[in-house]
């Protein structure tokens, strides 16, 4: 961080003043975080700061992947939270899909994000879509549907595949998520390498104008790489041996 002239500014600024000209000194124009009854008075500082914005994610954990992909691309990032359990879940922020979109969203505005992720991933951090709704995000999210945790279900030899119901997850409507939230969003659900070409194709042409989701469905639910293949093979004859 550049020190330089920093003191004068602690000399005649509030503490929480000085540490956000510190943060705008570094090139940080937003901060992520959740509000809390002990951070209330930092965060009216921040509001009456012109040069700051507060982005409210919907719990510290999430906050904690944002400000982690805003800094991958910026360089630096800042995160308020409040003392409890909220803020030990921010320490847990290690990757986020969803997360980590909507950081990397607010730290390039110019530039389009693109989002792949399954639909068991999504529905950890789905309500991170409605920050990237009400902060003005027009990511392309591509979300593949195959009914569940397949890689789980390859990796645990343990038991038969149609025996593990604790690796299906409820069926969602992805498509009607941004309705949900209460905004707009271009959504496709497609089933066909043509259909898929199309809604790529609508997508791009409102480039800059909305979010857009596009969901693809896999019609079979253990559809998975070769490698992931073997894998389980091997882990099979690893389980016979034992």
């Amino acid at each position: 961080m550049n020190l330089e002239g920093v003191s004068s500014l602690a000399e005649r600024r509030p503490v929480g003043q000085y540490l956000l000209d510190c943060l705008k000194r570094e090139g940080i124009s937003e901060v992520f975080g959740v509000p809390g009854d002990y951070n209330f008075s930092l965060l009216d500082t921040l509001e009456r700061d012109s040069g700051l914005s507060f982005i409210t994610n919907r719990n510290e954990l999430n906050a904690g992947y944002a400000a982690d992909a805003y800094a991958r691309i910026n360089g630096i990032s800042a995160l308020i939270t409040t003392f409890g359990v909220g803020e030990m879940s921010a320490t847990n922020a290690i990757a986020g899909a969803f997360s980590e979109a909507f950081g990397a969203c607010m730290a390039a505005k110019d530039r389009r994000v693109l989002l792949f992720t399954g639909d068991g991933s999504l529905q950890l951090t789905v309500q991170e879509i409605s920050s990237m709704l009400e902060n003005g995000c027009k990511p392309i999210i591509f979300i593949l549907n195959n009914n569940g945790y397949t890689i789980e279900k390859y990796l645990n030899v343990k038991v038969e595949i149609e025996k593990q119901k604790y690796n299906e997850i409820p069926s969602w409507n992805y498509t009607k998520l941004a309705e949900a939230f209460g905004r707009e969003a271009f959504t496709k659900q497609v089933r066909t390498n043509q259909e898929l070409d199309d809604a790529i194709t609508e997508a791009e042409r409102l480039q800059g104008e909305k979010l857009c989701m596009i969901e693809l469905v896999v019609e079979d639910p253990m559809d998975a790489p070769e490698y992931l293949q073997k894998m389980r093979a091997f882990l099979e004859k690893q389980e016979k041996k034992k």
